[in-house]
């Protein structure tokens, strides 16, 4: 290569990040090579192929990501005349390799270019096609943006009848991988996450949701390509940050607002080879969209783009604050701007000359909309309160009139001659100017951001200062969902995708990335936990599940499949649980009522009537069977038939109201305890009970009896975030926070008659909050899930020696540990659910003959023994791991998750209240 750049005929660039050189040719030389050579231009690919075939030993996927091959190999195919390899494009494996290189879109370019040798026009292949591409779109962003996702555990969602399913489940069989199968297909929503080094400002798409220009603090403006954390084009003039992008009409210009005071003009380039956009999609495909590390080589300032026009105003204390294009830009090529001092102008943007202005009003104006339609020729602008209109007449603007809206206006939107009016606490529909208020928040603490509407009107987005974003049905003016967003939403914008019938939501968050979802107009899916705050029931490799609906009914699930519903219940259901026999559901109630549902008679009972109203709202339920605990029955306070109102089942309830009552039901013994925010665990006969300010009490379910254990470790105040407690080795875990820090205690657990306490093991401090924490079975290994989405591991048994498992980019809401010590399985939730085996970890020397996991299962249940453990032994890990076997990217970041006892299957929730239930693919081989 070095010859080559002697001779000029490359250009070498040294990539700081990668500290080694990229080499590029020249289109011009590029294209004089081409001629030159066209007489052999089959048997040079072929010899290209030829290569890759010996270095790949005919297996594409393991091309190298050295930012050519992958992406441009079906190129290469077709030119050599390859076509009998064009059925790598049914490779899961290879589409994994090139979507993890350069994205999916590339991949479906090549799936349309390349359709007729992909298929051999057979109409068996076009249908499986079809689906291979339906695939891609809706997976291939958390393919790209999740680097340890696998392209095998997505396609085993799909459909059981689906080509991509059957494809999955006959390599996830071949595999020593760690694979899981859904019980029911996934509806994956196609969204996208792109972290961005600066701070995003303001965020818009320009003509896909592919291409999306952002605003950046240092006021740089960069064009970025589908989810490349590199920018395929920057703008470069403003001094401040920017504050609003506006695509015109046509897409081919942008307007600019920023903080220095300057609206400026820009336009797209449409050249191949730096072209910022392709707006025909009949140019050579830029390898700016290609190729991660292209680089700008042939221009001395790399490529950035300088504005078309720049417009500014002079004035004391007077500067430009919001700009619009004309509707009908570039025919009427002019643009109009509001400014600080009230006065809006109407720009030539040939030549930036001032046409028309209102004058200064004295408030600022910070949103304009440009009409020259002959229902309206005019300007509409907001200060403060107030929303003008100005007719343009041959004289310049004219003011028409003004409405007075109830508080001041933060965005105006357009929707068939009418006006929506966006201020921090209300939306403000306006009909021949007469208003009628659509929305007003409850939450008066909670303030709407920013805000954007569909291309048809028919969807208004809003965010708030509380981190949620909500979507407004302007036709049916009602809410149609309100959602966590990650960070808060500074920025949004919408696309109509006119291909799949669907909005697209772009929104840009104050944590440096942008997210993509659709916008879906519809109630709850079934399935659905409103509020998931319930125990399910494991039947084997059967969750039971009860989940409460819109209706406020209790519906139980067997797997995906209802079979019992009780009435409307009076009171909001606030958390569930099943009998320990599974027969009955027990749940209580927003008014501090607790009731069991029986599932086969669908006969309720009131366990705790609440009426001398002691209890608050029931926050945590459960129903837990000491050892050697008989069949009881509980009767009804509601009823005097003393046959009709008993109910035979298995175990003792525990509640948990909101102010901090323990009420424990025992066979028709009531007990009652007052503990400051309680943490509960269950060991044979006792139930552990931690406070809130690490006060430990053991009550016994069997006697009903209480103990304090004495802890002389903590004598100052603290607030206990999270416990755990393992009781093969009675060692317990606090976390909490002592002034402004945050501190791990170990703890002996000692329960003789001579001496009930806590004995310190270690102290450590942390730095930084933990979400979760939990002990292996064995109590060998303790793992606490932090707030940054690191995972810590202390090994008890090498002197807590420490490690720490990096993957998860935000907070650690769950883990559990399996039940079986050999491997040690951590599975852990957040934007994944992860699966790690910690056998590497663990203290390993093992007494010769009998392994020593089997001793340590025979003092556990039957049940518990049932996990597979060679299968789990002999999991592969993820390439370039220690520990991560395996992991799923859900809709929504996980919350919870429980495990069958054998360890085979699982159910999990996430943020949106969505289950899934899975189950291990058993391996061939």
């Amino acid at each position: 290569m070095n010859k080559f750049a002697e001779k000029s005929l490359v250009v070498p660039f040294y990539h700081t990040d990668l500290k080694t050189y990229i080499y590029g040719i020249h289109d011009i030389h590029l294209n004089y090579l081409k001629d030159v050579t066209k007489e052999r231009t089959v048997s040079l690919h072929r010899k290209l192929i030829s290569g890759y075939d010996r270095k790949t030993q005919g297996n594409y996927a393991a091309l190298p990501n050295d930012n050519y091959s992958l992406q441009y190999i079906g190129y290469h195919l077709y030119h050599a005349e390859a076509f009998h390899k064009f059925d790598i494009y049914f490779d899961l494996k290879f589409l994994e390799a090139k979507i993890k290189a350069v994205g999916k879109e590339d991949v479906l370019k090549d799936m349309k270019n390349y359709e007729v040798y992909i298929t051999k026009k057979e109409s068996e292949a076009k249908d499986k096609l079809e689906q291979y591409k339906d695939f891609i779109r809706r997976c291939g962003s958390s393919l790209y943006s999740y680097e340890k996702t696998d392209i095998i555990q997505f396609a085993l969602r799909e459909p059981k009848e689906s080509y991509i399913f059957r494809d999955a489940l006959k390599l996830a069989e071949q595999s020593h991988k760690l694979y899981f199968q859904l019980q029911r297909p996934a509806d994956d929503l196609e969204y996208s996450t792109i972290n961005i080094k600066e701070d995003i400002t303001c965020a818009c798409f320009v003509d896909s949701p592919q291409h999306i220009l952002i605003g950046t603090s240092s006021g740089k403006i960069k064009l970025f390509f589908e989810e490349y954390e590199k920018e395929i084009s920057s703008f470069i003039g403003h001094e401040g940050y920017v504050k609003k992008l506006t695509v015109s009409p046509d897409k081919r210009y942008f307007l600019s607002v920023s903080i220095d005071g300057s609206v400026m003009l820009w336009k797209f380039a449409v050249d191949s080879a730096r072209n910022s956009h392709d707006f025909t999609n009949e140019l050579p495909v830029s390898p700016k969209t290609k190729q991660r590390l292209w680089q700008d080589i042939f221009t001395p300032d790399r490529g950035k783009v300088k504005p078309t026009r720049k417009f500014e105003i002079q004035g004391p204390d007077d500067f430009l604050v919001s700009a619009t294009f004309c509707d009908r830009f570039p025919e009427i090529y002019r643009i109009a701007t509001g400014s600080h001092r009230g006065n809006v102008i109407i720009w030539d943007a040939y030549s930036g000359e001032q046409l028309f202005q209102t004058g200064n009003r004295g408030y600022s104006v910070p949103c304009v909309i440009y009409q020259e339609k002959e229902s309206l020729k005019g300007v509409i602008y907001t200060y403060e309160d107030s929303i003008v209109m100005s007719k343009l007449t041959d004289k310049g603007l004219e003011y028409s009139h003004t409405l007075h809206n109830e508080d001041n206006c933060e965005s105006i939107f357009l929707k068939d001659g009418k006006i929506i009016a966006v201020s921090e606490q209300n939306i403000t529909f306006w009909e021949e100017y007469k208003r009628h208020k659509l929305f007003e928040k409850i939450d008066v603490s909670k303030q709407h951001i920013c805000s954007t509407i569909t291309d048809d009107s028919n969807y208004l987005v809003v965010s708030t200062n509380k981190g949620t974003v909500f979507i407004w049905n302007t036709e049916e003016n009602k809410m149609v969902k309100e959602f966590k967003n990650k960070g808060l939403a500074k920025s949004l914008d919408t696309f109509y995708d006119e291909n799949r019938s669907v909005h697209i939501l772009l929104i840009g968050s104050d944590q440096k990335s942008l997210q993509q979802c659709h916008i879906l107009p519809c109630d709850n899916e079934p399935h659905m936990a409103v509020r998931p705050k319930f125990i399910p029931f494991w039947k084997k490799k059967q969750a039971l599940t009860a989940l409460v609906n819109n209706n406020n009914q209790i519906q139980v699930f067997n797997g995906y499949v209802q079979f019992s519903e009780t009435d409307v219940i009076n009171s909001a259901v606030t958390c569930t649980c099943f009998s320990s026999c599974g027969e009955n559901v027990v749940y209580g109630l927003e008014n501090g009522q607790i009731h069991m549902f029986h599932l086969r008679s669908k006969k309720t009972l009131c366990i705790e009537s609440n009426e001398n109203e002691k209890l608050g709202r029931i926050t945590y339920l459960n129903c837990y069977k000491p050892t050697h605990l008989r069949h009881q029955s509980v009767s009804s306070y509601e009823s005097d038939d003393s046959v009709d109102s008993n109910f035979y089942f298995e175990g003792i309830i525990i509640s948990v109201s909101n102010n901090n009552l323990i009420t424990v039901y025992n066979n028709n013994v009531v007990s009652n305890r007052q503990v400051n925010e309680p943490l509960l665990y269950y060991d044979k006969e006792n139930m552990i009970v931690i406070d809130g300010v690490g006060q430990t009490y053991v009550w016994n379910l069997i006697e009903n009896s209480v103990i304090q254990l004495n802890n002389p470790a903590i004598f100052e105040i603290v607030k206990v975030s999270q416990a755990a407690l393992c009781f093969e080795k009675s060692i317990l875990a606090l976390v909490y926070k002592q002034m402004d820090s945050n501190f791990l205690d170990v703890y002996d657990v000692l329960l003789t008659e001579e001496n009930r306490s806590l004995k310190l093991v270690t102290h450590l401090e942390l730095s930084e909050t933990v979400r979760s924490c939990c002990f292996s079975c064995d109590g060998s290994l303790l793992a606490l899930g932090m707030s940054s989405g690191d995972i810590k591991i202390w090994n008890l048994k090498q002197e807590f020696k420490t490690t720490t498992l990096t993957l998860h980019t935000s907070s650690v809401e769950d883990l559990i540990f399996s039940p079986s010590i050999q491997p040690p399985i951590l599975i852990s939730l957040g934007e994944y659910i992860a699966w790690w085996n910690l056998k590497k970890y663990q203290q390993g020397p093992q007494s010769k003959g009998r392994p020593k996991s089997i001793d340590i299962l025979e003092n556990l249940s039957n049940d518990s023994s049932s996990m597979n453990i060679s299968y789990w032994a002999d999991r592969e890990y993820i390439e370039g791991t220690d520990y991560l076997l395996s992991c799923m990217k859900l809709n929504g970041c996980a919350k919870y998750i429980s495990a069958s006892k054998d360890f085979n299957s699982f159910l999990t929730v996430d943020d949106k209240g969505k289950i899934y239930a899975m189950e291990v693919v058993t391996s061939n081989t």
